[in-house]
């Protein structure tokens, strides 16, 4: 059997302990972490949102799946810049998508309930 030609040598791409760590965002140089998911928290970028609750039943008294939306979004650093009940009518739950989809200010349109 002959042996085949040595294939030429690539470079060494592979990065150091310190340089892994730090793309990661952890402090290479003192060996710490940050807290678990920290350097997320620092590229975190606030949503504007508006929340629909579709419900010929609900009010903003009793819409409790509304309201647990709203609380988790503010709760995780976002904007509710428009809550409103809409009647099970999918022309009014088409229009409230759509004039909030004109408006440009809106970045997230949540809708719940329904049939």
């Amino acid at each position: 059997m002959s042996a085949n030609p040595a294939s030429p040598r690539q470079p060494d791409t592979t990065a150091t302990r310190g340089e892994e760590a730090q793309s990661r965002g952890h402090d290479a140089s003192s060996g710490r972490e940050h807290g678990q998911h920290e350097h997320h928290r620092r590229d975190a970028r606030s949503i504007v949102c508006a929340i629909g609750t579709v419900s010929d039943t609900r009010t903003t008294g009793n819409d409790s799946s509304g309201a647990e939306i709203r609380a988790q979004l503010e709760a995780a650093g976002h904007l509710v810049a428009d809550y409103r009940i809409l009647a099970d009518e999918p022309e009014l739950v088409r229009g409230f998508v759509a004039e909030l989809a004109d408006s440009g200010r809106i970045d997230v349109v949540l809708l719940s309930g329904g049939t």
